[in-house]
């Protein structure tokens, strides 16, 4: 590590002898390398500062990087030095890899893994594993990724490079994730987030922050995605690793898109397409285009989506065309080599006449293959035509089905949302005029009659509470209607647990001891989580715990509330348990829908509009967490949810 660091220095003072360093362009830059290769130092440091300063410029200038990485190929193979040519070839695959160039890219890498097994060198052996499971990815060949990826950490684990295994095993995780086998994914991406932040690396931490994005973006909770992705772009911006930015602006477009954000995200696709055509990356721009329709969808512009659709595919099938077209020139040329060795040794040994029978044969034969390329072109163009059109029939088809399931859907909701209206109705026309009677009673009794002191303040406190009931009903309502409107933000915070179910004790303790109920309130944390900041949205989980003890106070006359949490695997398991009425079996579907009341067989009627656990089913959606609940009739309640750490 000293001797790369030294290298890197060296090559960067060198080139700074002739322009600074913090101000040349590409142009100055690469004329600054020519002079250093034309320099007296020694071929193994020349080859040494290439290619670390092209490793450093992959992303930003590939094609430099496949130039010059040509030069320290062919020095490292002047110098007989098999270590130096494996770095060398892997960084012109790097190069390819930018470019999208992945049949080059692949024939590289396995030059170099060749190279690195000849010198039974563990770390860069496991290092070409991950670049060729990287390649397979960007090919859609996942599994055969995951088999590379999991060969490289097998290699890796044992010499405790935690760099890279950390890059392993996020690559991992990504393989997993484009399998759809989500929680598998998350597991090796928690692994790498753990080893990234033990090392300070947050250039790295950030990647892992966006591929938990792409993650709940697959599970369709953008919102969630968003807030990753946001986070690894600030970091990304930082560091000025562009490359990666704008792969997260158009993602970021997209999630915005997706809840409806079209401002936010037409924003996003300005900042992505600056940069695309900047890196030349073929995939970048194949995700440029192909985010541009899906917005298109989201918007019901199915017209112009059906023009990026189209677009994608033309340029997919054309670099999928010029890759072909290049492997097929390669070969014609060895071909063409060949067979003008042959034509020389048979010029010398034939007279006049056969040289012209064979000029004349070849003649025909250019003109047959000529007529047969033209016949093979003006298939390939029919055939291109035909597969345009049955596309666009076939993704109109799409739109069409799309459309009517989404009209069906329509339909549900408005019916579905009649039935809330009424049953709304139903619920609030009663819960606001239990307060208000209360109110316009007890203000009457204090205008028509005289009381004592004592009488008027009971009088003036029955309105005062009621006052709060009343109110109480109407935050509720407002705060569901934002919450329903994605009008909350997830903001995960460090947290401490312990002082929060402290201050819920102190809080309901004092709220049973006022009301004289004969309830007991405790808490459990496990030893592990006590007095440990954890980074979690605790403001959510706040929300939610206070709902549950509030809830189970409510239908508890004598007994005890227990609330807790756990830590399972990589998730916080919270819950609330109490000894109170409980629910019948039949009526657990029905606890968390809006407007949804149970009686209490010691409370003739409940306060509240069936709100509270609605406002609960909400929040545990937000966070992306799960919710179990388990009841018996006259046995109490335990409701139970799970918080992703």
């Amino acid at each position: 590590m000293v001797r790369q660091l030294y290298i890197y220095l060296l090559g960067l003072f060198l080139l700074g002898a002739f322009y600074p360093i913090s101000i040349y362009p590409q142009v100055q830059f690469i004329d600054s390398l020519k002079k250093v290769i034309d320099s007296s130092l020694s071929d193994t440091t020349k080859v040494d500062i290439i290619n670390e300063v092209v490793f450093q410029n992959a992303v930003n200038f590939p094609e430099f990087t496949v130039k010059y990485s040509d030069i320290a190929i062919e020095k490292s193979n002047a110098i007989n030095d098999s270590f130096r040519l494996s770095r060398s070839i892997n960084r012109k695959a790097i190069a390819y890899y930018y470019l999208g160039d992945y049949n080059n890219a692949m024939d590289l890498y396995y030059q170099s893994l060749q190279i690195s097994e000849k010198l039974n060198d563990s770390v860069y052996i496991a290092t070409d594993y991950n670049n060729i499971g990287l390649v397979l990815l960007s090919e859609n060949l996942y599994e055969s990724a995951l088999n590379f990826f999991q060969k490289s950490q097998e290699l890796i684990e044992p010499l405790n490079k935690q760099d890279l295994l950390a890059k392993v095993y996020d690559n991992i995780g990504i393989a997993y994730n484009l399998m759809n086998q989500y929680d598998s994914a998350l597991v090796w991406f928690q692994k790498s987030i753990n080893i990234n932040r033990a090392i300070g690396q947050r250039q790295t931490l950030a990647s892992n922050i966006r591929n938990v994005g792409n993650v709940f973006m697959h599970q369709e909770n953008y919102s969630l995605a968003l807030t990753h992705f946001m986070l690894a772009l600030e970091v990304f911006e930082e560091f000025d690793v562009m490359f990666d930015a704008a792969g997260l602006y158009n993602s970021i477009a997209l999630m915005n898109a997706k809840i409806g954000r079209f401002s936010e995200a037409e924003k996003y696709l300005k900042k992505a397409e600056k940069l695309i055509y900047s890196f030349r990356s073929s995939s970048l721009l194949l995700e440029y285009i192909k985010v541009n329709a899906e917005i298109c969808m989201a918007k019901q512009d199915y017209k112009k989506a059906v023009e990026y659709f189209v677009k994608y595919n033309y340029i997919r099938d054309s670099i999928q065309i010029s890759d072909r077209k290049r492997n097929y020139e390669q070969l014609r040329t060895i071909a063409e080599t060949n067979e003008k060795i042959k034509d020389l040794e048979l010029l010398k040994t034939v007279n006049k006449i056969q040289s012209e029978k064979i000029r004349d044969q070849r003649t025909i034969q250019i003109g047959i293959i000529i007529l047969l390329s033209l016949s093979l072109l003006v298939i390939i163009l029919i055939l291109n035509t035909l597969r345009a059109k049955n596309r666009i029939n076939r993704i109109l088809g799409d739109m069409v089905e799309e459309r009517t399931k989404e009209l069906k859907l329509a339909k549900e909701i408005a019916e579905r949302s009649d039935e809330l209206k009424s049953t709304f109705l139903s619920n609030i026309s009663h819960e606001v005029r239990t307060p208000m009677n209360a109110i316009v009673g007890f203000s009457e009794l204090l205008l028509n009659k005289t009381y004592n002191e004592n009488e008027r303040n009971d009088l003036l406190d029955n309105i005062y509470q009621s006052t709060l009931q009343l109110l109480n009903i109407f935050e509720k309502i407002s705060y569901l209607v934002q919450l329903e409107n994605y009008e909350e933000k997830i903001v995960p915070e460090p947290s401490n647990i312990d002082e929060l179910f402290r201050s819920f004790k102190e809080k309901y303790a004092k709220k049973i001891k006022d009301s004289n109920l004969l309830v007991a309130i405790e808490y459990k944390i496990d030893d592990s989580l006590k007095n440990k900041p954890l980074f979690i949205p605790i403001k959510n989980i706040q929300v939610i715990i206070d709902e549950l003890i509030d809830n189970a106070i409510k239908f508890t006359q004598k007994g005890e509330v227990l609330f807790g949490v756990e830590q399972t695997n990589n998730s916080l398991n919270f819950y609330v348990k109490d000894t109170g009425d409980g629910i019948s079996p039949d009526h657990l579907d029905l606890v968390f829908e809006k407007f949804t009341k149970f009686n209490s067989s010691h409370l003739n009627h409940k306060d509240g509009a069936g709100i509270g656990l609605a406002i609960i089913k909400k929040h545990i959606e937000l966070i992306g967490g799960i919710t179990k609940i388990t009841s018996q009739k006259g046995q109490g309640t335990t409701v139970e949810f799970k918080v992703p750490i």
